[in-house]
């Protein structure tokens, strides 16, 4: 029982640091997308 509390535990942080990551490329993605569109105006 204590095993499968703490793989969860585990699977949840890996949840929450993977959507943080998508979330920081995808933030990242659009900063770039804004800076070209800004330069070829």
């Amino acid at each position: 029982m204590c095993r499968f509390g703490a793989d969860y535990g585990l699977l949840s942080y890996l949840k929450i640091t993977a959507l943080k990551v998508g979330l920081l490329l995808n933030f990242k993605h659009v900063s770039l997308k804004i800076k070209r569109i800004t330069n070829t105006h």
